[in-house]
């Protein structure tokens, strides 16, 4: 969702993204994977995402 880059150029499944890290919610991992928590990204910008050097907004309002 960042590149636009599609599934079928990258020759593979995007990764998930944590939009807020799995380690601010104690373990609660129903509450972390509510959709509004992720976003799907290309391997390079999941690792842009996890190094914070490109800005990742939710595509859905949190808590959806």
């Amino acid at each position: 969702q960042h590149c636009g880059i599609s599934e079928k150029k990258l020759r593979r499944k995007m990764d998930v993204h944590h939009i807020r890290p799995l380690r601010d919610f104690d373990r609660d991992t129903d509450e972390a994977n509510q959709l509004g928590n992720l976003i799907s990204l290309c391997p390079a910008c999941h690792m842009r995402a996890e190094r914070h050097t490109i800005p990742i907004q939710p595509s859905l309002p949190f808590g959806y």
